[in-house]
């Protein structure tokens, strides 16, 4: 059995992007779904595998999409339990270590989540500045007193706004036939932390395989 050929997804990535059109921040673009293979089939063991050398990302994510998949009862196995990282090398496993890890580890499954790409912008909001007059006590008629009391509500600063957003790829790879079975584009728009990120991108994972009828759990 060749396993490795479900990690080529690399190669794939070109021709499944022309398979997706991309809808609003924050909800998945698109699936893809192997119909003729998928009918009938069905997984009980799943590696998953986040493909990022950063590991407190890889650690979420995985842990993530692992507690969400033994919540609809299936058994789980993540790269970082399995092949967890070391103070000398704190670098994603080669290609061939995680082969191996995934031959040995049984799973009928793989499920595996890279980053296509993080794109940044930055956005500037004006100014403004408005004028209410007010009867002359409220401010006591001094001039001290009527600067104080207006300068923070007269002239509102221009800011700038960094945006972040992060587009990803999830492919499901069956480990008997090597063959890709689905694969999800995500787009997550500002994540406030990785645990949100995380969970969020999860959530929008079930949402849409529930509605292509993959999970019936």
């Amino acid at each position: 059995m060749q396993i490795k050929k479900y990690f080529y997804f690399v190669s794939l990535l070109l021709t499944t992007i022309m398979m997706f059109s991309c809808t609003s921040s924050s909800e998945l673009s698109g699936i893809w779904v192997n119909k003729e293979k998928m009918q009938n089939k069905s997984y009980k063991k799943i590696y998953v595998v986040a493909e990022t050398a950063d590991i407190q990302a890889r650690k979420a994510i995985e842990g993530a999409l692992a507690a969400k998949a033994e919540e609809k009862g299936f058994e789980v196995i993540s790269s970082i339990d399995a092949l967890p990282p070391s103070l000398s090398d704190v670098s994603f496993p080669d290609k061939e270590i995680l082969i191996k890890s995934v031959k040995a580890s049984g799973c009928d499954a793989a499920f595996v989540v890279t980053l296509l790409r993080k794109e940044e912008s930055v956005r500037y909001t004006p100014g403004t500045t408005a004028y209410t007059p007010l009867p002359y006590y409220s401010w006591n008629g001094s001039f001290v007193n009527y600067y104080d009391y207006w300068r923070p509500s007269v002239t509102t600063p221009g800011y700038y706004t960094n945006n972040q957003n992060y587009f990803l790829q999830s492919n499901l790879y069956d480990t008997q036939t090597d063959e890709l079975m689905i694969s999800i584009q995500s787009e997550l728009f500002n994540p406030t932390s990785l645990n949100k990120f995380s969970k969020d991108f999860v959530d929008d994972l079930v949402s849409k395989m529930k509605k292509e009828g993959l999970l019936k759990k």
